[in-house]
């Protein structure tokens, strides 16, 4: 403990139940009581003084000096204490929020002024309107007892409320160690064979390391196929889809059916991965892939001709033209270096020292588990390998590869993000076919 006198870094500081100021040109420091939490007690002792006579001046300006008060004020309290028997400051009442009070809330849907209108209706009728506070005063109560979130909840519902929650983190795990998953429409018209449309993106996450490890665009709302090009994507490190991938943990996703077919199950499940089924309309389970949904919004799709969400003028309903939309295979190509980006050069939140997720994958020391090409490819049916692992991936006509040709749906363009080495691939590539072909609008495109 310092003594009396010496100065403390940092400037003022609170230590214990004191104050430590510094007065005068030399800094010296004094211990002071806050006046609000000491006059109590200060009272109590100059009363007691007082009782036994003692009571003089220099009591007085010793403990106006220590509480940084005015003697006046310090008499004042004295005075107080000796005609009402009161050593401490009066507690202003006020109204609080009653049960009753809050049930009317509910009904009204927060609306204060429509339980205030009620009261004094009631009141009236009673013959004691002066009973009724006023509206400022009710709304005063509202604002001090009631948390933001219970006042959201009374006006929008559960939904309203959750919005407000504190949320557990989960502790911090090794790369591969979980996946998220998760589907997400992108707010841009692209220009499909001379027809806008707002293509979807399949990918998934490593949430240790925040590296995107697969993707799959499709100009149509995802199949089963997407989800099983972008978990290909993900698990292989073959060149071009390293350094990121191998075989994760467990893959979490939220109740899309799309994950949670048996195709996908059968595909996953023959390398003994678990898919954690979350609880509908819970985003904040899979943050990491939430987080990434909106990460891309703002960082790409805001800035591309076609953005929905865009602000518009006022009786501005006419969308634009497909003559000036990106075409679906620019707009794939212009995703998938955003991804490249994200992984190599963009530092997420999260991440320590400020690592991208490259660095962080590449720093992480937990072993990567990687799967025998054979398998992971999966090769033609006759091959010897379970169907489940090779359906749907690009070389493959495995029935999930066509189930969206069945519905209508043109199958999904596949990709993944990772090393600036893969950008040799022409970005209309598609998976499975030569590199000297020319590619589709709607078929896979590869590039990661």
């Amino acid at each position: 403990m310092r003594g009396r006198g010496q100065r403390f870094r940092g400037g003022d500081t609170r230590l214990r139940e004191g104050l430590m100021t510094e007065h005068g040109p030399g800094g010296f420091t004094e211990w002071v009581v806050p006046a609000v939490a000491g006059r109590e007690a200060a009272v109590t002792r100059l009363m007691a003084l007082d009782g036994r006579g003692e009571l003089g001046s220099a009591h007085v300006r010793l403990t106006a000096a220590a509480l940084d008060v005015s003697e006046r004020t310090v008499w004042n309290w004295l005075s107080v204490a000796r005609r009402e028997g009161r050593l401490a400051a009066r507690t202003p009442e006020r109204a609080v929020v009653s049960a009753d009070f809050r049930e009317r809330l509910a009904v009204w849907g927060g609306n204060v002024a429509a339980v205030h209108r009620e009261l004094l209706a009631e009141a009236v009728k009673a013959g004691v309107a002066d009973s009724v506070p006023s509206l400022r005063t009710l709304q005063r109560a509202v604002r001090l007892d009631l948390s933001a979130g219970e006042r959201a909840g009374l006006k929008g519902g559960e939904a309203a409320r959750r919005r407000y929650d504190v949320y557990g983190k989960r502790p911090r795990t090794h790369r591969n160690a979980c996946w998220e998953g998760d589907h997400k429409r992108i707010p841009v018209r692209v220009d499909l064979e001379g027809s806008a449309v707002c293509p979807w993106v399949t990918w998934f996450i490593d949430v240790a390391t925040k590296v995107i490890v697969g993707v799959a665009v499709t100009p149509h709302q995802p199949a089963r196929d997407a989800v099983l090009a972008a978990l290909r994507t993900g698990i292989s490190r073959r060149d071009p889809y390293g350094p990121f991938g191998g075989l994760p943990g467990v893959v979490r996703v939220d109740r899309g059916k799309e994950f949670l077919c048996k195709t996908v199950e059968r595909a996953l499940g023959a390398f003994a991965v678990p898919v954690d089924d979350l609880p509908a309309y819970k985003p904040y389970r899979k943050g990491t892939i939430e987080a990434l949904n909106g990460a891309v919004e703002e960082m790409l799709l805001v800035s591309l001709p076609g953005y929905t969400h865009r602000a518009r003028p006022a009786q501005a309903y006419r969308p634009d033209p497909v003559e000036d939309l990106l075409s679906y295979p620019d707009f794939v190509k212009v995703l998938l270096n955003w991804v490249t980006c994200w992984n190599t050069e963009h530092q997420p939140a999260g991440l320590a020292d400020g690592l991208t997720p490259l660095a962080a994958w590449e720093a992480d020391p937990a072993p990567v588990e990687d799967v025998a090409e054979e398998s992971a490819y999966g090769g033609p049916p006759g091959s010897g390998l379970p169907p489940q692992v090779h359906a749907g991936v690009p070389g493959t006509r495995a029935t999930a590869g066509r189930s969206p040709r069945s519905r209508g749906h043109r199958p999904a363009a596949r990709g993944r993000a990772g090393h600036p080495a893969t950008r040799g691939i022409p970005s209309g590539t598609a998976v499975g076919e030569p590199l000297d072909q020319p590619a589709r609008p709607d078929h896979p495109q590869g590039l990661r």
